[in-house]
């Protein structure tokens, strides 16, 4: 298994990708998705 990545890592990761995503989408998707992972 990868080791698990921190929520600033990802962010860089998404932004690095050009999700088309303004960075206060991202920090919203980022939210959703780190809630799924640790509820």
């Amino acid at each position: 298994m990868r080791k698990p990545m921190t929520a600033t890592e990802l962010l860089q990761k998404f932004k690095s990708r050009k999700t088309g995503l303004s960075s206060d989408q991202l920090v919203n998707v980022m939210t959703q998705i780190l809630k799924k992972i640790n509820p």
